[in-house]
């Protein structure tokens, strides 16, 4: 039950959108004992939040970066972009990464944020996104808002190159998954990762799957994936 008391002012609707109903419940939870947030309705999926929104409306969409094998949080945004009445879209992933941070907003988010941030954190994410203002970790701000802005440091990093898809396996594959594991956790087919592997190497100019992993694990350290810094795939000796 919501704390608000009668005659408050309109709370902000959220609109939770998670491939778990306990990670769902639990939001919800967190945002009734608001006075000043409610929920607009939950969904699992991008076509489940598109048809609830018709239905309902938001404020702010926090949806995970991680949904199905058919789209993922940055397509959600990306499909909101533009609609009447558009939502603030706000992305969260348990990775702390500089690379997701700038996807997400050049997919049309309003913010990221890390679901290991404190519940105050979150909470005052959902409150910027709701008034139109961008919000971001102060430890990739500056990075991510310059990248948006065009401002790239000049050549980028080969990762750039890289569909969203292609950078959940390539980060997959330096944290020790295999092609079974990958396919399990972004519920996808083995033929389908093998394909994906393909593109990467081809993009990255790597000739063999070893040279594939050795890459993919220098890449999982290099401070990028967890928003210490950039690093472009270096060679491994």
């Amino acid at each position: 039950m919501s704390n608000r008391s009668p005659g408050s002012p309109r709370a902000i609707r959220v609109f939770i959108v998670d491939p778990h109903p306990l990670v769902r419940e639990g939001l919800r939870a967190l945002l009734e004992a608001e006075p000043d947030l409610t929920t607009a309705g939950v969904a699992g999926s991008l076509v489940e939040t598109v048809e609830g929104l018709a239905t309902t409306g938001a404020d702010v969409v926090i949806t995970d970066l991680h949904l199905d094998a058919a789209a993922s949080g940055l397509d959600l945004a990306r499909e909101l972009v533009g609609r009447n009445g558009n939502p603030g879209v706000l992305v969260y992933s348990v990775h702390d990464d500089l690379l997701w941070a700038e996807r997400a907003l050049r997919a049309g988010a309003r913010g990221f944020v890390r679901t290991t941030e404190p519940v105050a954190t979150i909470l005052e994410a959902i409150r910027t996104v709701a008034v139109g203002r961008t919000w971001v970790s102060p430890a990739v701000a500056t990075r991510v808002l310059q990248g948006v802005g065009g401002q790239r440091v000049a050549g980028g990093s080969p990762i750039d190159q890289l569909s969203d898809r292609e950078v959940e396996v390539f980060g997959l594959i330096g944290r020790g998954y295999g092609t079974r594991d990958i396919a399990s956790r972004l519920s996808l087919s083995m033929k389908t990762v093998a394909t994906y592997r393909a593109h990467i190497k081809r993009k990255l100019v790597l000739g063999s799957a070893t040279d594939l992993l050795r890459h993919a694990i220098a890449w999982a350290g290099s401070g990028l994936v967890d928003g210490r810094g950039s690093s472009p795939v270096a060679p491994v000796s």
